[in-house]
């Protein structure tokens, strides 16, 4: 659905900042803005946060998946790997360093990397109906997760006039 909560609270933010506190005339006023933009955008990062964190769950469970279907041993040893870097934010128990966002990232772009070992990988694709059910699980995962990495949609082509 559009606008997403990310792009309302972003707009709010932007109008805030670019309409509402330049007629501010107080300092408190000003202040309790700022107070307010902050919340915002700790709202922004909540949400991507908690993403980040589902993202990594459904990893798990899809990695787990390929690796018991994988032949490749070399393959089965970097998808052991990455389920057992991505197993922190599953297991529910994080210390503080687990829930900072950019070893939650990490963490995702090991398992993003995996999956994509796993797509590039010939030795997963064949017709047993086993591999076409999970084959079916890969691609509804990156079409839920869209964001980044191999799958990352390309960039707009730019529109050219000519004259």
């Amino acid at each position: 659905m559009r606008p997403t909560g990310s792009e309302m609270v972003a707009g709010i933010r932007r109008v805030l900042t670019e309409v509402v506190r330049p007629d501010l005339g107080s300092s408190y006023a000003r202040d309790q803005l700022d107070h307010i933009l902050l919340t915002l955008a700790q709202f922004d990062l909540d949400q991507v946060h908690s993403g980040l964190l589902e993202e990594n769950h459904d990893l798990v469970m899809l990695l787990e998946a390929c690796r018991a279907e994988a032949d490749d041993d070399e393959l089965g040893v970097e998808l052991g790997r990455a389920v057992d870097a991505l197993a922190v934010d599953r297991a529910g128990v994080l210390t503080l360093a687990d829930v900072e966002l950019a070893g939650i990232d990490q963490r995702n772009r090991t398992g993003r990397a995996a999956l994509e070992h796993v797509i590039r990988s010939v030795a997963l694709w064949t017709g047993d109906p086993g591999t076409i059910a999970l084959r079916e699980r890969i691609w509804n995962h990156v079409r839920r997760y869209p964001g980044g990495g191999f799958w990352r949609p390309p960039p707009p082509r730019a529109v050219t006039s000519a004259g």
